[in-house]
């Protein structure tokens, strides 16, 4: 849980949220319950989640008026463009249509391999890389998963699509697919 909370003397609080959707359960819910007793708190909170709020937080939006939820629209073609020039890179209509395709326009992915990757390497033939940030922390997630999980993650990478599980373990090689499935499930890489 990355929780910031800032206040000046005598003043409001603003607290951010960020990726809510890797919150346990019982802390989202206490951080709901504490939210619904700000009645005449000044307080900001900003949740920030991939995922559509849990029923109780929807609830929470929908029945309070000073609250509200803004969802985040995947960069265009057009907008990966024009980020790529705040960078000082200029990318052609393919150049951009393909950086958003292979990052289905998420703005983190999008900016991330604009600081990495040079002109020349954007504009190289075949796939785009992995941001090294993205691939260490996939990495290093994956190491407190054992062995069978692991195997289990890079069969469904090479596969690289939606397969029945019992097809997958097969990929792996591994005679237990399920229990490797329930090892993987707490990194957030899969879900049922």
């Amino acid at each position: 849980l990355n929780l910031w909370a800032h206040r000046q003397e005598d003043g409001p609080v603003a607290v951010l949220i960020d990726d809510a959707h890797w919150v346990d359960g019982e802390s989202l819910q206490a951080l709901l319950s504490a939210a619904r007793r700000l009645d005449n708190d000044c307080v900001l909170i900003i949740l920030t989640s991939r995922h559509p709020p849990t029923e109780g937080w929807e609830r929470f939006i929908r029945d309070n008026e000073e609250s509200h939820r803004i969802d985040l629209h995947p960069f265009t073609p057009e907008e990966v463009a024009s980020v790529a020039d705040l960078y000082g890179k200029e990318l052609t209509t393919y150049e951009a249509t393909r950086l958003a395709d292979h990052t289905a326009g998420h703005p983190l992915w999008v900016h991330t391999l604009l600081m990495e990757l040079t002109s020349d390497e954007l504009r190289a033939p075949g796939g785009l890389p992995a941001p090294r940030s993205l691939a260490a922390a996939v990495m290093g997630r994956l190491g407190t998963v054992p062995t069978p999980g692991r195997d289990l993650a890079a069969a469904l990478a090479v596969v690289n699509q939606r397969e029945q599980l019992a097809v997958i373990g097969r990929v792996a090689g591994l005679a237990e697919p399920l229990a490797a499935f329930d090892d993987l499930l707490p990194t957030g890489f899969v879900r049922w």
